[in-house]
């Protein structure tokens, strides 16, 4: 992807903002989903459905890097490079979200899913690997952080994606996503529900569920890259998009069509989602708003959940009597302030001073024979 400008309020210009501004929107309905729960009597409206913004994440990714890395993969950038660009830009925000989870079990704001001492300590020195925890019958992949079961198939299908990316033609795709899709069909219908992936009991569900978002993502991409799939929508196009998507994972919906409602969605409207935000027809206004929520949007998905046992034991000793609809959102709020400034402050930084540093490393090595490694331009990846 094309380096960013800024745009004139300081926030960095991406290649497709719409999409930016789409995960951003999708990052705040998943956080309202998670923080929905937190109180007696606020459970499936509204935000019933947001696990389902994590199948647009896996579409968006596959597109985003199908387009920013393609062409360096042709130019000779290395599995080893490209996989030390996508943790460059996971793990600094992982850390945080594993810190704070970390804290909530410290302070006993979070009680560890019938684990010892012994056993939390293992699973957070396997965690602070981005590795799952111990495979036990009914808990999450990751007890310290449970939203990290997605980064950990995210870098699957990322590392799948650079070292298979030569095979990767429309013919290859269509079948890894279609056979995906029979799979995803299968689960989802049995268990009425696509929200899974997230426990070791549904662990192996995870894989074609990432599999067909991704790799249709790739194959978006190739149809953008050929000229087949480029949209030309406005702004009525793309708001009419973005309510769709809200009202998609907001409304609540009855269990017996849960599972078909589920697949409509990433199966149809996250496509069509990712397909019309490819457009780049777009007031100054609306690129620095999705800017903006582009850049928040894996801050807040890496943190809040971790930060419920902290907002919980604030809200019930602070606001115990207020409208847990409005707690929640105002919660929500506030994480999208605070994943503003861990962006800014901490996590841009932190990579820039990364990809320097691999830069000069990569530099040095190249003045001795042998050592073969070239340099990926010194860019952030920001996708």
């Amino acid at each position: 992807m094309q380096e960013p400008g800024i745009s004139p309020g300081g926030i960095p210009v991406r290649a497709f903002p719409a999409l930016d501004g789409l995960r951003g929107i999708a990052a705040i309905l998943v956080a309202t989903y998670h923080y929905r729960g937190n109180f007696t009597g606020f459970d499936n409206f509204p935000c019933g459905d947001g696990y389902l913004a994590v199948d647009l994440f896996f579409v968006l990714s596959g597109f985003v890097l199908s387009h920013a890395y393609l062409q360096r993969f042709q130019r000779g950038m290395s599995t080893v490079q490209f996989m030390r660009a996508r943790l460059i830009r996971l793990y600094p925000l992982y850390f945080v979200g594993l810190i704070l989870g970390a804290a909530g079990f410290i302070a006993g704001w979070e009680q560890p899913v019938n684990l010892t001492n012994g056993r939390v300590i293992n699973t957070l020195m396997l965690e602070a690997f981005m590795l799952p925890s111990w495979p036990a019958p009914g808990h999450p992949l990751f007890v310290i952080n449970p939203v990290a079961w997605s980064l950990f198939f995210e870098i699957i299908a990322n590392f799948l994606f650079v070292v298979f990316w030569k095979r990767l033609n429309s013919k290859t795709l269509l079948t890894i996503v279609v056979a995906s899709a029979a799979i995803l069909s299968a689960f989802t219908i049995r268990r009425h529900s696509a929200n899974f992936g997230i426990s070791w009991n549904t662990v192996m569900a995870g894989f074609p569920r990432t599999f067909f978002s991704f790799g249709l993502g790739l194959l978006i991409c190739q149809g953008h890259r050929s000229g087949k799939l480029k949209a030309a929508a406005g702004a009525g196009a793309l708001l009419a998009s973005i309510i769709l998507m809200c009202g998609y994972l907001t409304l609540p919906v009855s269990g017996s069509v849960r599972g078909y409602y589920d697949l409509a969605f990433i199966f149809i409207v996250s496509p069509l989602l990712v397909i019309i935000g490819t457009s780049r027809h777009l007031e100054n206004a609306w690129v620095r708003l999705f800017s903006f929520l582009g850049g928040v949007s894996y801050a807040l998905y890496a943190i809040h959940a971790a930060s419920i046992p902290l907002f919980r034991v604030a809200a019930l000793r602070y606001f115990k009597e207020s409208p847990p609809i409005l707690i929640s959102l105002t919660e929500v709020a506030v994480l999208v302030v605070i994943s503003y400034l861990l962006d800014v402050i901490y996590d841009q930084p932190v990579r820039r001073a990364l990809t320097a540093y691999f830069r000069h490393h990569v530099s040095v090595r190249a003045r001795y024979p042998g050592s073969g490694e070239r340099g990926s331009g010194g860019r952030v990846d920001r996708d």
